[in-house]
């Protein structure tokens, strides 16, 4: 198990009044539920993965829980658990950081489709980005940003609460124009 997940726990979050499933296996068709997270109740986080955090319940059982429904909580001082995923985009790689529901992006790629073909397959960004960061102005590391913040016109995750680049987003908005 990872070693960050001894030092994190999961909890329904703020929006859930009712007992959130436990599943013996990470999706809701076809897996058993054999337990339940109540809330103000806490399980340890075993492990993440996309869409999902296995737990151990105070009695021991081990499952899934889904992600939309919970949230990852810290349980010693000064540890925030998070994950980097590395993307290959074709000329580098882009890299998302992963903390729970917050996500921070680095450098986007070339293409619109690169970062989108990831999240659909992993499920990675589930909340807000928090943060996308683009380390230089050559387009073959903000195109493909354009996706992501729905400068395209196709609904997506939100528009990043701050974007560092200078000027990124004004040409982000005018290529997407083109």
């Amino acid at each position: 198990m990872p070693s960050l997940a001894s030092a994190a726990s999961v909890t329904p979050s703020d929006r859930v009044t009712d007992p959130i499933n436990v599943r013996d296996q990470p999706t809701s068709k076809g897996s058993e539920v054999i337990g339940a997270l109540r809330p103000g109740e806490q399980a340890d986080l075993l492990e993440t993965i996309p869409r999902w955090y296995m737990v151990q319940l105070a009695d021991g059982t081990e499952g899934y829980v889904s992600k939309a429904w919970t949230d990852e909580v810290s349980t010693a001082p000064g540890v925030v658990p998070f994950e980097i995923h590395f993307v290959d985009v074709g000329v580098g790689d882009a890299a998302i950081v992963d903390m729970g529901w917050n996500e921070i992006v680095i450098d986007g790629g070339n293409y619109k489709s690169d970062l989108e073909t990831y999240e659909n397959s992993t499920g990675i960004i589930d909340g807000p980005i928090e943060l996308g960061i683009v380390t230089h102005s050559d387009s073959d590391h903000w195109k493909g940003f354009e996706r992501l913040f729905n400068l395209d016109g196709r609904l997506y995750p939100p528009d990043p609460a701050g974007v560092l680049e200078a000027g990124l987003q004004s040409r982000l908005q005018a290529s997407s124009n083109l």
